[in-house]
């Protein structure tokens, strides 16, 4: 017998062992979060650092800065870099030499490889926008010295021109695809309105959609959610800027809320990961802001959070949240430096973490910021009962992630039901019950890409 508790002591031992390798293993390569790039547009170079999500600590990445092949504009757009999450690519303009740089970014180390068919070279002009669509099969590049966009069809080994779509009127300013990737749209400054399209992600085929332009515009920090809505920033005046939600039938947006600012000049803006805020930077006051987006479809409603917070740099000009989206970075244009915010995930309050010294990214203008998960963010939903299959409501589960140190809190419904909205593909959450008058034992699950669901039932 003793020698078997023994045999049974080392045999538990050495998998304690390699678990805690694997585990270091998994930490040396950025277990902890993703990887934040930021592109100083005047001296043609990418930052790069990895995210630790538990602290919202950056750590500069080996091999950067990263030289951008061609040179860079005089506009310094919020939307010059933008980030293919599902491929693993980062696009960048360089608008002195009519250009997009495009690279492969290694998931482990976060280092930049240039791409064959890297640069693609674009009609002369003013690029101010490069975005991609959900697949990354597709990239747009606004151009506004010509009021146009340049659609492109995306391949491992080539970009090639589809479509390029004539602006109708002045200064297009910035465009983005829904989530479904069925349509795209393309916004305008003052009361111009905003274009939107049906669009093949194949071929890059974009038809417009009736009705367009659209009144009021969205403006700037362009973003769709899942449930096909559409959020932007809007100057209708010289005094006041609006922050408007459109819903959407089949690709026609509809408004139905706005919330009203004194003015500022509003540089970007990003949706929560939760989608229950929407933020932007205010470029000319330093700071962001923040608005609750409650309800859905025609119900929705906007809430402006006040106060703005203050980023502590100068030039605050473009804004993204990490994948849990307990941290918020901003890029300060010209103090070349990026802000840390910790945000509160129910509140929708950011609060400042950190600040870089001025100069970290280089000299001259820092306009740029793009963040790579090393996940997904998915759906993980259940039901709780007790022995006999009854529905236990009120009952609270946590899921924690190691990799992360990060809680996620659900609580059951009426009928046990409960959802995790914002765990992440590739970790393993810890899952604990408590409920006062049931016990549970405890899981552990891996959420893959799809809608998971997971079930608990009380020890009888």
């Amino acid at each position: 017998m003793k020698q078997l508790l023994s045999v049974a002591f080392v045999r538990k031992f050495i998998r304690l062992g390699v678990c805690l390798i694997l585990l270091s293993l998994a930490l040396s390569f950025n277990a902890y979060g993703g990887f934040l790039y930021v592109y100083n547009e005047t001296g043609n170079s990418i930052y790069g650092y990895s995210v630790n999500e538990r602290t919202g600590a950056l750590t500069p990445l080996a091999g950067f800065p990263l030289a951008v092949a061609g040179t860079g504009g005089p506009l310094f757009s919020s939307e010059s870099m933008n980030i293919d999450a599902v491929n693993k690519r980062l696009y960048v303009i360089a608008d002195g030499a009519n250009t997009v740089n495009v690279f492969s970014i290694n998931p482990l180390t976060g280092a930049l490889s240039a791409l064959p068919f890297s640069p693609i070279l674009l009609p002369n002009g003013l690029h101010i926008s490069v975005k991609v669509n959900p697949t990354g099969s597709l990239i747009a590049v606004d151009d506004e010295e010509h009021h146009a966009t340049y659609i492109y069809v995306i391949t491992p080994t080539s970009a090639t021109l589809a479509q390029t779509i004539p602006f109708t009127s002045f200064s297009n300013r910035e465009s983005g695809f829904s989530r479904d990737g069925n349509y795209f749209y393309r916004s305008s400054c003052c009361t111009i309105g905003f274009s939107g399209f049906s669009i093949n992600a194949a071929t890059g085929i974009a038809t417009l959609l009736p009705g367009s332009p659209f009144r009021p515009t969205a403006g700037m920090g362009f973003e769709t959610d899942s449930q096909g809505r559409i959020f932007g920033v809007s100057t209708d005046s010289l005094m006041d800027i609006d922050v408007r939600v459109f819903t959407t039938n089949q690709g026609v947006p509809t408004l139905v809320d706005q919330e009203s600012f004194d003015y500022r000049a509003i540089a970007d803006g990003a949706l929560h990961p939760s989608g229950k805020f929407y933020t932007f930077a205010e470029r000319s006051f330093n700071s962001v802001q923040s608005v609750q987006i409650d309800g859905d479809g025609a119900n929705t409603t906007l809430t402006a959070i006040f106060p703005a917070v203050a980023a502590r740099g100068f030039s605050t000009n473009a804004l993204v949240f990490n994948q849990a989206g307990n941290f918020l970075f901003t890029t300060n244009q010209e103090a070349r430096n990026i802000t840390t915010f910790n945000f509160n995930r129910e509140t929708g309050v950011p609060t400042f973490n950190n600040v870089q010294p001025v100069g970290t990214n280089g000299d001259g203008q820092a306009p740029g910021i793009a963040y790579l998960p090393t996940g997904i963010a998915v759906f993980l939903s259940g039901r709780v009962t007790d022995a006999n299959g009854r529905p236990i409501s009120g009952a609270v589960i946590t899921a924690t992630s190691p990799q992360d140190g990060i809680v996620h809190t659900a609580r059951t419904n009426p009928f046990g039901y409960y959802t995790f909205e914002e765990l992440i593909t590739g970790r393993t959450y810890t899952l604990e019950i408590r409920q006062k008058q049931f016990a549970f034992a405890t899981q552990t699950f891996t959420p893959n890409q799809e809608f998971n669901e997971l079930n608990f039932t009380a020890a009888p």
